[in-house]
């Protein structure tokens, strides 16, 4: 009986490492699939200013502060550089829609120094929320 259920397991675990594909069949597999070589940089800038504000609105009306993704650290004087969530921005909710909160978020910080990006002017912060926020809202219709 021992054997049996051993020469079962060997299959099973046969089986599962075999479905597993190698790294020259993963390009193939990606392609048939519609994924280009750009896939990783686009995912990269789509999610790179997330805040949990932002998922909630788009994404995950349930989403926690624990939510497993990464984003650039606005703290720019901080040693660490990505955070592991996207954090709490601390959106005015007396606002209504998205792009006036996030508006009201850059114009509030715009004088903050080490914060957002460096070298870049308020209209610079503000185009980039706004397009950041027409990207989640394109990316929601599809989500």
């Amino acid at each position: 009986m021992k054997m049996i259920i051993l020469f079962s397991f060997l299959i099973v675990a046969g089986s599962l490492v075999m479905a597993v594909p190698t790294l020259e069949e993963c390009p193939s597999i990606m392609s048939n699939a519609g994924i280009t070589t750009g896939f990783a940089p686009m995912v990269a800038h789509s999610i790179h200013s997330l805040t949990l504000e932002d998922i909630r609105h788009y994404f995950k009306s349930d989403a926690t502060e624990k939510n497993g993704i990464p984003t650039v650290n606005l703290d720019l004087e901080a040693d660490q550089r990505v955070l592991p969530n996207a954090p709490l921005a601390g959106y005015d909710e007396d606002f209504s829609t998205m792009g006036l909160k996030s508006f009201d978020w850059v114009m509030r910080n715009m004088n903050r120094t080490g914060w957002g990006s460096r070298n870049t002017n308020v209209l610079v912060r503000l185009t980039h929320v706004l397009h950041m926020a027409e990207l989640w809202d394109n990316v929601a219709r599809s989500y």
